[in-house]
């Protein structure tokens, strides 16, 4: 009965397993940071897919599919942002800078494709493989200045993506669902060929993103500036009617990198100039002195 299942429902308490997990899988990616190159990253990241390609092509439905999609997909995606942040304010001095605009246009044309080539062939199932471009596409995506890159960084694609996730959580419940029992109870002039469902087909993206706001606006925003101001100044959490301030094209704004630690230097405090308060200043002494 498509009245007692809620997709977006069962989905988000999916996710909440993973977000429990995710502390455990982020002190090995942090080990995996420190440890190997940005490529290396990728091609883990890849890896982390192949169990869902080998397993997951029998169909959603397929006993604990849901689980290796969950798994592989927040491994893949992790380990993506981890190789971004490894090159990203390299980008620019790569002898082809461009390259992560090709990336991205690649990683669309094999997204799709693979389902055209995969329907072409009457394999629907191995529509999988598509999911293997998506890291690459989201790698793509951040490190590119031009494209869609630059379009999806504009005002109201920002906004739409802030209000997305309120969006996914309403639209079944509070606009597909609801006029679904009312075909249920009058199947004759709500039918799916009569006009009024046809109308309502056509505003169903327009009621969903409203709702989807509402929600935003009014729980989302609100609670996680709440939650903000637990952990810093509640002055200092942004407005919720604030829209991020987008980079100028060609620049980009990322923490600055941690220094690599010295294995073979010891610290001393009685060497290096005085500072105001009459300390001295610490200067590192090779270990063999």
């Amino acid at each position: 009965d498509r009245l007692t299942w809620n997709g977006p429902a069962w989905s988000v308490s999916a996710e909440a397993l993973a977000y429990l997990a995710f502390p455990v899988l982020a002190l090995l990616l942090f080990r995996l940071d420190r440890a190997v190159r940005a490529r290396t990253l990728v091609w883990l990241g890849l890896a982390a897919l192949v169990p869902l390609l080998v397993l997951g092509s029998g169909g959603l439905h397929e006993p604990f599919t849901w689980l290796i999609r969950l798994a592989g997909a927040f491994a893949a995606g992790a380990l993506a942002a981890l190789a971004v942040r490894k090159v990203w304010a390299h980008v620019g001095d790569h002898r082809y800078g461009s390259w992560p605009t090709v990336l991205t246009w690649v990683s669309i044309a094999g997204v799709v494709g693979t389902l055209y080539l995969t329907y072409g062939i009457d394999r629907p199932q191995a529509r999988v493989v598509a999911v293997v471009f998506f890291p690459l596409l989201l790698v793509g995506l951040s490190l590119s200045r031009s494209g869609i890159a630059r379009f999806l960084g504009t005002g109201p694609m920002v906004f739409g993506g802030r209000i997305s996730y309120s969006v996914y959580l309403t639209h079944m419940l509070l606009v597909i669902e609801p006029f679904w029992a009312l075909q249920t109870r009058w199947p004759g002039p709500l039918g799916d060929q009569t006009v009024a469902a046809k109308l309502f087909f056509v505003a169903v993206p327009v009621l969903a993103c409203f709702t989807g706001w509402l929600l935003w606006r009014f729980v989302e925003e609100p609670a996680q500036r709440k939650m903000r101001s637990m952990v810093v100044n509640e002055g200092a959490a942004r407005p919720v009617d604030e829209l991020p301030t987008l980079q100028p094209t060609g620049t980009r704004a990322m923490p600055e990198p941690v220094p690599p630690a010295v294995p073979d230097a010891e610290y001393r405090t009685d060497a290096g100039p005085p500072l105001a308060d009459g300390r001295r200043g610490q200067e590192p002494v090779p270990s063999g002195r």
